[in-house]
């Protein structure tokens, strides 16, 4: 269900951008990405990105497709 939120691409990209998975490990403990889309690369970053945009077009063009139907003189 997680890739279907908006949110979750976008707090990856933040993630990815500061490399919070360093900022958040405990000092003196080895670094472990809790998630794969926090990896502080610039693939994961434009995949999230990416992933953001598409998600934005698909919700886009539902709503668009949506208001269409209903039409200006057809309310529920």
């Amino acid at each position: 269900m997680a890739w279907f939120f908006p949110a979750r691409w976008g707090f990856g990209a933040a993630a990815s951008t500061m490399n919070l998975s360093v900022i958040v490990s405990p000092p003196g403990t080895p670094v472990t990405n809790p998630d794969p889309v926090w990896a502080h690369d610039a693939r994961t970053w434009l995949t999230n990105m990416a992933l953001q945009v598409a998600l934005f077009a698909g919700f886009a063009l539902l709503t668009w497709w949506r208001l269409l139907r209903i039409g200006p003189g057809r309310r529920r």
